[in-house]
């Protein structure tokens, strides 16, 4: 599931950057790096669909899906947003948990 526009794929980018630097990671050879965010990105992008699949309401599902098939990222985006409120906060929550996480281990 593709949900993330341009802008919050570079979000989620810096957001796993800045996950590296809290590790303390960024001293590791640029290819280990390079591999590193590439799976903390696959990953946090499963940790947010999940979550927002599990925030819209069942009876929204049917039609969330038809629009993942058409992929049209902003009707995507606009039909989250009139079906999951405060989806922003959510959205934020999802990124903390993520976080606590990741570097809890």
């Amino acid at each position: 599931m593709d949900t993330l526009n341009k802008d919050s794929e570079k979000l989620l980018s810096d957001f796993v950057d800045q996950l590296i630097v809290d590790k303390g990671l960024p001293q590791l050879e640029p290819e280990v790096l390079e591999e590193i965010k590439k799976d903390l990105l696959d990953r946090l992008e499963i940790h947010v669909n999940a979550g927002l699949l599990a925030l819209l309401p069942e009876s929204a599902m049917d039609k969330f899906d038809v629009l993942l098939d058409q992929g049209s990222e902003e009707a995507t985006q606009t039909y989250l947003h009139q079906h999951i409120p405060n989806l922003g906060v959510k959205l934020a929550e999802l990124l903390v948990d993520f976080k606590q996480a990741y570097l809890a281990k």
